[in-house]
Formats: C-alpha cells, sequence, structure tokens
C-alpha cells in the first residue's frame, strides 16, 4: 500500500501485487475543519513566524526582551496542543509536527519533555478515534 498526498488530498492507493490489502477509509478531506487541534497548531506557526520575522529585523536585545513571552506563549500553545485528542487526520499531522519539533528541540521550554509524552498519549488516542471512526464508515 502506498499513501499518496496529492493536491491537498490524501490518498491510498494499492498496486497490484499488494491485492490483499484492506481498505483503510482514509477521509479525501485533510481541511480539519472543526478540528481544535488544527486552529492550534496552525496559531503556533503564525506565531513562529512571527518570531522568525522579528529575530530577523531586531537589534539583539529586543529580542532578548520579548524572548520569555515568546517561549511562555508558545508553551502554553504545546501544552494545549497535547491536552486535545484530534478529531482529523489534519489535527494528528498537526500534532505529530509538534512533536517532531520538541523532540529536535526546536524551542526547549521548560516543559518540553512532559509536553512531549503528553503529546504522545493524545496523537495515539487521535489515531485510534480515527482508526474507529473508519471502521464505522466501512
Amino acid at each position: 500500500m502506498r499513501i499518496v498526498y496529492l493536491r491537498g488530498k490524501l490518498r491510498a492507493a494499492v498496486s497490484a501485487n499488494e491485492g490483499g490489502m484492506p481498505d483503510l477509509n482514509i477521509p479525501n478531506d485533510l481541511s480539519g475543519q472543526g478540528d481544535p487541534v488544527v486552529a492550534l497548531v496552525a496559531e503556533r506557526s503564525l506565531l513562529v513566524a512571527e518570531w522568525d520575522a522579528a529575530l530577523d529585523a531586531a537589534d539583539a536585545t529586543v529580542a532578548d526582551r520579548s524572548s520569555d513571552r515568546f517561549y511562555s506563549h508558545i508553551g502554553r500553545l504545546e501544552d494545549q496542543i497535547a491536552g486535545v485528542v484530534a478529531t482529523s487526520a489534519a489535527g494528528v499531522i498537526g500534532q505529530v509536527r509538534v512533536l517532531r519539533e520538541i523532540c529536535e528541540g526546536a524551542f526547549n521550554t521548560d516543559r518540553a519533555t512532559d509536553c512531549a509524552d503528553e503529546l504522545f498519549s493524545s496523537i495515539a488516542a487521535g489515531v485510534e478515534r480515527l482508526a474507529g471512526s473508519g471502521s464505522r464508515a466501512g
């Protein structure tokens, strides 16, 4: 089985030599509409982009003064993202991306390890939720 991401759509394709594979019931729409995790991940991404732009434009003293506020805000967002079970594939994908950034140490906050553990649990619960929804739909 191959998973193909094409033009904003996730598609499952089964080749001829994989004939006995079950249908995964992967949703075609990854918009995540109505999933609070998607909104939180988008807010976090916007904050990171704004922070990167501010760092490029500011001198070291301005960046140093605002770094505590940034890390506090990013930490709160990560805690919120970790505390919610995603209701869409887009939400789970967003959580995986945030987890990857936490594990890579992109923003080494005081609570990064605890957040990563909670995020892992939320991702697992989201995948289980989606798998359960897919099996009922099929």
